[in-house]
């Protein structure tokens, strides 16, 4: 029996855009990242989210072949990790902003991360050993709900991997983290306005459009750029 690669590993996928999801999603919110009180109880390798079975099944779409599920498990990122999320950040940049990031600077803010869930916490979705999906929290501590607000940004899934539910199992396993927590008020990001594609995938994983607008000064990308006064 043939499989077809690029089979879901549900009936009702979630595609990722061929603009990763989060649109502008490089950059954290100046000014609205701070640490939380407490942090949820971290899941160990054997407790990680697993999503879909290895096994074949009959797909109609694809005339009666056999579709192969695939096994997305997901686990918080590794000081290990740096080097592959840092190349997954200069993809994302490239792909949604056609921006070519400072290779070394990214890497340095990936690693500062990794070493201080302060600042954030990546996750990842790994195949067959292989990380094929991130995204990455950061806070904002809002006294309106005496709680704080998780920040998805840096999402990013390998080409050949979207579509086949990749960011739909990181999101679904942040807001069980979230819900675990007493001190997540709720999760939040932001995208480019004329993404449809992301906008679509969020409403259909339960966010809903906001009032709010996002306004920035961007010391570090303006400075590069040769804009800043």
């Amino acid at each position: 029996m043939n499989c077809i690669a690029g089979s879901s590993t549900k009936a009702t996928a979630t595609t990722i855009p061929a603009r990763a999801a989060a649109g502008r999603n490089t950059r954290s919110v100046a000014g609205r990242s701070n640490p939380p009180e407490r942090f949820p109880r971290q899941t160990s390798a054997a407790e990680s989210a697993r999503v879909g079975a290895a096994k074949p099944e009959i797909d109609s779409q694809h005339h009666g072949l056999v579709a192969c599920r695939i096994n997305i498990q997901i686990r918080q990122a590794r000081l290990s990790d740096a080097a592959v999320i840092a190349e997954f950040n200069l993809r994302l940049a490239r792909e949604t902003e056609q921006l070519q990031l400072d290779a070394e600077v990214v890497r340095q803010g990936v690693a500062a991360v990794l070493g201080d869930e302060h600042k954030g916490r990546y996750y990842v979705a790994v195949v067959n050993g292989t990380i094929v999906g991130q995204l990455m929290i950061t806070y904002e501590w809002s006294d309106w709900r005496n709680g704080n607000l998780w920040w998805l940004q840096s999402v990013f899934v390998k080409e050949e991997f979207r579509g086949q539910g990749v960011f739909r199992a990181l999101f679904e396993h942040l807001v069980t983290l979230a819900r675990s927590s007493d001190n997540v008020a709720g999760l939040r990001l932001y995208m480019h306005a004329d993404n449809a594609t992301a906008r679509q995938t969020y409403e259909r994983l339960g966010m809903s459009h906001s009032h709010y607008e996002v306004f920035e000064r961007d010391f570090v990308l303006d400075r590069k750029k040769g804009t800043q006064p």
